[in-house]
């Protein structure tokens, strides 16, 4: 399932302070504007200069963590929110979004046990159903992070909330269980809410290629890098669209676009290698081949293996009986 990373805007808009304004709070508070118009490393570069003044500013090292996790830097993230976490074990907003740090680190279980502490005290907190259902559905207990994104959505129309995210992630459960229909019918919920949605454009061509609809899965997947070229994930799944259509020459265009950053990953060597493959170069194929599997063995990280794409380039490759084939089992 696609791992959505959240934005936890509300973490900022609700860490004002009750004293009367000082030269660090207006910084924090410029801090938060920064990263509520997507301007991390501006906002990160403030909230270093105030912790380096008062290494114990709680509000400081909150908003810290969530820059932090903004950027992917998870492992500063969750350093950060720890300290919080310590200084006030009760603090819902930091249980919480520590919650969601570790759901993107992998660590599905502690994200689940944050996020029941946080529920427990506040059973509609959409967000927090979220960070669950998603960890829950990374478990593979599906019915479980259904039940949790329907009482998201619930809660987001009875508190005037946005649910796309919601949708989304419902959409994408749906999907993992292959329940098309039904994944077709909340993505498009989600995308009448945002129509531009990465997410949601990329969903839509998983769909569309799990039912053999190549031709449009490449439409949807073209559209979506016209808006974010350095969408990899989406060349992914567009190379394997193109293979399955024979389409070789645009194949290896994207294969060679990507190269330079997805060489590194298992998932990009495993498509050279069905590549080489289809073209009738198989010892070359072999020799990618084995180099995918070499490489993915030491994959640990939860995001590069989220960013590879394996499951759906497994599935792809398991639909040829590929390693039997190229090694005559």
């Amino acid at each position: 399932m696609k791992k959505q990373i959240l934005i936890y805007i509300f973490l900022f808009i609700f860490t004002g302070k009750t004293f009367a304004q000082t030269f660090i709070d207006e910084r924090i508070k410029e801090a938060e504007r920064l990263y509520c118009t997507n301007q991390f490393k501006e906002a990160l570069y403030l909230l270093n200069d105030v912790i380096s003044q008062n290494p114990n500013d709680m509000y400081a090292l909150l908003d810290r963590s969530c820059v932090f996790d903004a950027l992917n830097e998870y492992e500063k993230a969750l350093h950060d929110i720890e300290i919080v976490i310590k200084d006030n074990p009760s603090n819902i907003k930091a249980r919480h979004f520590r919650g969601g740090i570790y759901e993107n680190l992998g660590e599905h279980e502690k994200a689940i046990e944050d996020e029941n502490f946080v529920l427990n005290l506040v059973p509609d907190f959409s967000s927090g159903l979220n960070v669950r259902g998603l960890a829950y559905g990374r478990l593979g207990l599906y019915e479980k992070s259904l039940n949790d994104f329907n009482n998201a959505i619930n809660s987001a129309f009875v508190h005037n909330e946005y649910p796309e995210i919601y949708y989304l992630n419902r959409a994408n459960t749906y999907y993992f269980m292959k329940n098309y229909s039904e994944s077709l019918n909340d993505l498009e919920r989600a995308l009448h809410f945002n129509n531009i949605n990465p997410e949601s454009m990329l969903l839509m061509s998983k769909i569309l290629r799990a039912t053999g609809k190549y031709e449009e899965s490449i439409k949807w997947v073209s559209d979506l890098l016209s808006i974010k070229d350095d969408y990899y994930e989406a060349y992914y799944l567009r190379i394997i669209d193109y293979l399955q259509l024979k389409k070789f020459d645009n194949a290896k265009r994207d294969l060679d676009i990507i190269k330079k950053s997805a060489s590194k990953f298992s998932a990009y060597h495993a498509l050279l290698s069905v590549y080489f493959y289809l073209t009738g170069d198989i010892d070359k194929s072999k020799s990618e081949y084995r180099l995918s599997k070499e490489i993915g063995r030491n994959e640990k990280n939860a995001f590069v293996i989220k960013l590879n794409m394996n499951d759906e380039i497994d599935d792809f490759m398991t639909s040829y009986k590929f390693e039997e084939i190229i090694f005559d089992k």
